[in-house]
């Protein structure tokens, strides 16, 4: 991989575990966080540490402008935070940006979903509209990856349901992305002729809830929750347009990670 100037907007689950891969791997990264006490301890971690905030976006700090690839690792919550950090991006004139982003674009059709069924619609965790912001970039040479539930590191799975807890659709699938395959894909499309617009990035086996977080609270020790099943609706999130531009992914069954 041909060594790039990378700045990496979020230094979070996986902002900052992929500045410490991509450094390792001979590239020049800029990490940022809108906290100036936690710029002050990635600083002392050793990264090139830079406060971005947002809300009161400039290009002050001009060294994390200039960069050939920018990686926006975290999800802006206003539309307008969106477009400035747009706007500081183009003033750079990347070859390349890289966006993480989510499978609540689909809708819940009971059956495999592909990018091209994105829609506008409110997710359910955020409340945001998430195909309206992924829509701000594409003004840019844009890859936009979008993962299923992430785990792995600090998240660990069992831990998403609290014991005693009710689980609806127990019998539904499970979408799943491993940390190891959201940097890997990250890495991947780095190294690739272009940018691709939207991919998904979830493991392409989809055991059922009741078999996934069953297993997980076994792992942890924890008392499983209670599964209903036939209770809610569901999706299958194919990654098959990743894995058909070359993409292996690490971790093909979510249990195999527990």
């Amino acid at each position: 991989m041909k060594s790039k100037t990378i700045s990496i907007v979020g230094s979070g689950w996986l902002g900052k575990p992929l500045a410490e891969k991509l450094q390792y791997g001979q590239h020049s990264v800029n990490l940022s966080s809108r906290s100036i006490e936690k710029v002050a301890s990635l600083s002392q971690e050793g990264f090139n540490a830079f406060q971005v905030d947002l809300k009161g976006l400039h290009l002050a700090d001009a060294e994390f402008w200039k960069a050939d690839v920018f990686i926006v690792t975290i999800t802006p919550a206003e539309l307008s935070e969106v477009e400035s950090l747009v706007k500081c991006m183009q003033q750079a004139a990347p070859e390349l940006v890289i966006v993480t982003s989510s499978s609540a674009v689909y809708p819940n059709t009971g059956t495999h979903v592909v990018e091209e069924e994105a829609v506008h619609q409110q997710s359910p965790h955020s409340g945001r509209d998430v195909l309206a912001i992924e829509k701000c970039y594409e003004k840019l040479p844009v890859s936009i990856v979008r993962f299923g539930g992430l785990f792995g590191g600090e998240r660990h799975p069992g831990r998403f349901l609290a014991s005693g807890r009710t689980v609806p659709a127990g019998d539904a699938p499970v979408n799943m992305t491993h940390l190891e395959d959201a940097i890997g894909a990250i890495e991947f499309l780095l190294d690739y002729k272009g940018a691709v617009g939207a991919v998904n990035v979830v493991s392409p086996e989809h055991p059922s809830k009741t078999v996934f977080y069953s297993a997980a609270a076994q792992h942890l020790g924890l008392e499983n929750p209670t599964f209903f099943n036939g209770s809610g609706q569901f999706k299958v999130v194919s990654s098959k347009r990743l894995i058909d531009l070359g993409y292996s992914f690490r971790v093909e069954n979510p249990l195999e990670a527990i």
